[in-house]
């Protein structure tokens, strides 16, 4: 039977001026915070392009506009990730070690990741007509597996801490700044898979974003992710 994590466990505390008492004064569940919006894009953008290699699979060999949708999916992945990782590693995660210490699997497995990523990135990039994608594919399907088991760690244990450390009031301009930040079809990204109407009525009312960075911002980062992403996923998907 699996111990469940303990977030208020002392050991994590770094200060006596910072206790973990704060989860109680979050006005909404976990499951709700931007950490679990940007896991669960991720998510889909990888079961999106496991699924697009599958379908290309099943038709045989590469035809030379599949290498080309391809490489345009997968290098807004690719941009997607860096950015992911670039936010966690130099804004937040900095931050959050402020108030406690940092689990160090989470930030040992960004590496492990990284050096399957170039692995992936490689053979993508080398991609010609004519090729079959079986190796890709099962490359890509280790990959989900190995990123999905980071991503759930980090949210069975740097959430609960970050809501035991910190208050909503002191994360969020975290969360702006991290929002404004990243290239457009990350965020693109989030408010596709959260949904348009989720994200605009609940997830931005939750962050204190006003209404209309909506019309001068985000709306045009929902355009990018679908010329970036959508369009050659849906290209792979029907042939």
């Amino acid at each position: 039977m699996t111990t469940a994590f303990d977030p208020t466990d002392k050991k994590y505390q770094v200060s006596p001026e910072f206790p973990p008492d704060k989860e109680s004064s979050w006005p909404f569940p976990a499951e709700n915070d931007g950490w679990m919006g940007a896991h669960n894009a991720l998510r889909k953008e990888m079961t999106d392009i496991v699924n697009a290699l599958n379908a290309v699979k099943s038709r045989g060999d590469m035809k030379s506009f599949e290498v080309t949708a391809m490489q345009a999916l997968w290098k807004s992945h690719h941009d997607h990730v860096e950015a992911h990782h670039r936010n966690e590693d130099e804004l937040f995660v900095p931050f959050l070690k402020e108030r406690f210490a940092y689990p160090e699997k989470a930030v040992a497995d960004h590496s492990e990741l990284v050096k399957m990523f170039g692995e992936i990135s490689g053979l993508v990039d080398s991609l010609k007509e004519g090729d079959k994608v079986d190796s890709l594919c099962e490359k890509m399907i280790q990959y989900e597996e190995e990123m999905d088991a980071h991503l759930k760690m980090e949210e069975d244990m740097c959430l609960p801490l970050m809501r035991a450390y910190f208050t909503q009031a002191e994360i969020t301009p975290m969360v702006q700044k991290i929002v404004g930040a990243g290239v457009p079809q990350e965020m693109g990204s989030f408010i596709h898979c959260m949904g348009e109407e989720k994200f605009r009525n609940e997830f931005m009312v939750q962050e204190g974003i006003p209404g209309f960075v909506w019309y001068i911002d985000l709306r045009s980062r929902v355009k990018t992710f679908e010329k970036c992403f959508l369009v050659h996923l849906d290209t792979l998907l029907s042939g």
